[in-house]
């Protein structure tokens, strides 16, 4: 049975605050609104190239970054909650190695000497290993789910799908957002970004996030460790996260560029 904690979110960007105004105007300006207020374009790489997610002839789920923090994720191993026929689970003992399932094809085992089924790609290059694979979402442009084998386009290790993890790039301009979200369990999470002018061709983009749970189960069990070494905690689902991440773009043409990360 899953848990989820209950979160209120609140963000302030650190450039400007918008307050929209709406009166009637008329019937035609009406009839103009309800046109434009369809569904959000999400536009996505599952073919090495930006495209509609509607006009992309690939089984696939995409998580803008907006979504990402409605739905409350904060590791990749969350997004299976919310894509179907994917199963995500870490291995036992260890919180930083995960096995990916889609549609029943994937791994079971995260020993480093064996292959995954599913590949990970991050900003197009690809994690050969599920050790070390969990890692906490730190200013993403969008995580997409590609289900079915996916090796013309991306490869080997490709036979079940793919996850295809997307950053944001540094813009060049002076530019941040600061969020924070609290629920219940005591859960906190805050975070942020901060965008730097560009030097020349160089761009360079700052982001942290710290995430704390007490978790919600509790052990019961107050007798000495099983191993010397080892320690015993109450809270067995907690978690006392930082993330940061240092994204730099050098441009020297309008056509090419160059990322780090």
């Amino acid at each position: 049975m899953r848990n989820h904690p209950l979160q209120y979110k609140f963000r302030l960007s650190a450039l400007s605050l918008a307050i929209a105004v709406t009166a009637g105007i008329g019937a035609p300006a009406m009839a103009q609104d309800a046109r434009s207020s369809g569904l959000e374009e999400i536009v996505v790489t599952a073919q090495r190239r930006e495209a509609s997610l509607q006009d992309t002839p690939i089984a696939i789920t995409a998580f803008t970054a907006d979504r990402l923090v409605d739905l409350g994720v904060f590791d990749v191993t969350q997004v299976a909650n919310f894509a179907p026929n994917v199963t995500i689970q870490k291995q036992v003992g260890t919180n930083s190695n995960m096995g990916i399932n889609i549609r029943g094809v994937g791994i079971g085992e995260t020993a480093l000497l064996i292959d995954p089924k599913v590949g990970v790609y991050i900003d197009g290059i690809y994690v050969s290993k599920t050790v070390g694979g969990v890692f906490d979402i730190v200013d993403l442009e969008r995580i997409e789910v590609l289900r079915g084998p996916q090796g013309t386009l991306f490869g080997r290790n490709t036979t079940g799908g793919a996850m295809n993890v997307t950053s944001k790039k540094p813009t060049g301009e002076l530019g941040g957002k600061v969020e924070a979200s609290v629920g219940n369990y005591g859960y906190m999470r805050y975070g942020g970004s901060l965008d730097l002018p560009a030097v020349g061709d160089f761009a360079a983009k700052i982001s942290y996030m710290a995430m704390e749970t007490d978790g919600w189960q509790h052990n019961h069990y107050d007798g000495a460790p099983v191993q010397p070494a080892t320690t015993v905690e109450d809270d067995l689902t907690s978690r006392d996260n930082e993330a940061y991440r240092i994204a730099l773009r050098w441009t020297p043409t309008q056509s090419l560029s160059f990322d780090y990360s």
